[in-house]
């Protein structure tokens, strides 16, 4: 079987391929894959188109490259659902019904206030989870392997409360 077409792909496999991206991307652009930067970026670039604020950091590109990251995830994510002919349209997803109920507007609520949490924690914690857990984690950061631990003892509990039904 082509690797394109596997709807899962060997951890060890893909732990490698971001490892060899991240290298790969601080040793041209000097800067470590990560997606909260560029959420901050759009939305410094809508608050200073909005109220007419100038400032001069919203015309240095080079603090942009982070927003092609938002768009790669994207893009790569309908190319691999492609691939894998895993591609679903669906606004209810099963499991979500299960638990919660058929409510597209309930669904669609709770995705956006849980997007602004995660955005909003990943702030205070000063990056994200490819920022802190991979970037920092490349280099054996103490403080990565803390918020990585965290992250996933907490995503566990969450997920045991969440769909304790399942």
């Amino acid at each position: 079987m082509n690797f394109l077409q596997q709807k899962r792909w060997a951890p060890y496999i893909v732990g490698s391929l971001i490892g060899m991206v991240m290298v790969t991307s601080y040793y041209l652009t000097g800067v470590f894959l990560g997606i909260s930067s560029g959420c901050t970026k759009v939305a410094l670039i809508f608050s200073c188109i909005s109220c007419h604020y100038s400032s001069s950091s919203i015309y240095n590109l080079s603090e942009y490259f982070q927003l092609v990251v938002i768009f790669g995830v994207v893009i790569g994510s309908f190319i691999s659902s492609y691939f894998s002919k895993s591609f679903t349209q669906e606004a209810v997803p099963s499991l979500w019904r299960m638990n919660f109920g058929d409510s597209f507007t309930k669904r669609a609520l709770f995705s956006f206030v849980g997007g602004i949490i995660v955005i909003f924690g990943a702030r205070i914690a000063g990056g994200c989870t490819s920022g802190k857990s991979i970037a920092s984690g490349l280099q054996l950061l103490l403080p990565a392997w803390i918020f990585t631990l965290s992250l996933f003892s907490t995503a566990v509990i969450t997920s045991f409360i969440l769909y304790r039904n399942r």
